[in-house]
């Protein structure tokens, strides 16, 4: 028989110590890797709280919303998120994607109507579907304590709008004609020049009044047209009822002031 060797202390000592750093190494691994699933979830859920996402296959959703209006009160966003659903069906697409809409660069407009209550009109694009709209919200922030309800309308986009060029749409039907049909929706609005000054204001005086307000001085020729400006915005870019409501129109000076 052979001798048993032993082995050396060195050796021993080595053997130990890869041991050791195995073991560490395992341990350091699992660590990090407990961490990054830590990270994945915190971070998916906070995207989640900011989109309001939860699959709903009645739901398309504008996946840059909150690089425009961070503190959108989720259920406007849901509210937007449905009507463009419904308006891709009505256009032909029989299941239309969860997610891929996107607002369109330099097409996204905001006003205030009251504090933390809001208005915005701006294009969705889809590319998934080659389609687009004009999206027309009211809406709170997060921490809106006002008492109004959220309003949402969805139009086709104008020609010289276009991108997807073979896109024939078809006007949305709104989600609620009788919350449509209501001039609060969209008043006050005010036009301005490029260089900022007013052209016409519209607002509601009343339950059953429009007031067309022009800032035209004693220039009747510039109030004619003003005015004309005045009813196709009313007529085409909004979906008041006109027939509830009287048209006041007034002229006034110094629309630069507003």
């Amino acid at each position: 028989m052979n001798p048993r060797t032993k082995t050396p202390p060195n050796l021993r000592n080595f053997f130990r110590l890869r041991d050791n750093y195995g073991r560490l190494n395992i341990l350091f691994i699992t660590i990090i890797g407990a961490i990054a699933l830590v990270v994945i979830v915190i971070v998916s859920a906070t995207v989640i709280r900011n989109q309001g996402y939860h699959y709903d296959k009645n739901m398309t959703y504008v996946d840059n919303v909150s690089d425009y209006a961070s503190y959108m009160d989720f259920g406007a966003r849901e509210e937007m998120y449905t009507a463009l659903n419904s308006a891709m069906r009505e256009n032909g697409v029989k299941k239309p994607p969860y997610f891929g809409g996107l607002i369109r660069e330099g097409s996204y407009e905001q006003s205030t109507l009251a504090p933390n209550q809001y208005t915005s009109r701006f294009i969705v694009d889809i590319a998934e579907v080659q389609q687009s709209y004009e999206v027309y919200l009211v809406w709170g922030g997060i921490d809106s304590e006002a008492e109004f309800e959220n309003f949402v309308a969805l139009k086709c986009v104008k020609d010289d709008q276009k991108i997807y060029e073979n896109f024939d749409c078809k006007e949305p039907t709104p989600l609620s004609s009788e919350q449509a049909a209501k001039a609060e929706n969209y008043l006050p609005y005010t036009d301005r020049t490029e260089e900022g000054g007013a052209t016409f204001v519209v607002r509601q005086d009343g339950d059953e009044t429009i007031v067309l307000t022009l800032w035209t001085c004693d220039d009747q020729d510039l109030a004619k047209e003003y005015e004309k400006m005045g009813r196709e915005w009313l007529e085409n870019e909004t979906m008041i009822d006109l027939d509830r409501y009287q048209i006041k129109v007034e002229n006034v000076c110094d629309g630069a002031a507003i």
